[in-house]
């Protein structure tokens, strides 16, 4: 069984004008990647209600948890985690 870590990152979005083109100051566009290595980009959608910030969701695989630690029962951590956008 394989043991994976996501996350999600936060970033402003490319902004278009009324007629859906990209301005030219925006030919490149650095990732918000989380910190570490071996980080995949599995999806980016924009956020609710917001359209001018991305949602980055990010997944690795962790290695090194023995099958002890890995009961979603006793190990379960949840964390409240709202990003406060406001318009």
């Amino acid at each position: 069984m394989k043991n994976f870590e996501s996350k999600m990152t936060l970033s402003a979005g490319i902004s278009v004008n009324k007629h859906n083109e990209i301005p030219e100051e925006f030919s490149t566009y650095d990732l918000p990647v989380p910190e570490g290595t071996g980080w995949q980009l599995k999806q980016i959608i924009p956020v609710h209600n917001n359209h001018r910030f991305l949602q980055y969701f990010w997944e690795r695989e962790v290695e090194g948890i023995d099958g002890a630690d890995n009961d979603f029962e006793t190990n379960a951590h949840v964390k409240n985690t709202s990003i406060k956008l406001h318009i």
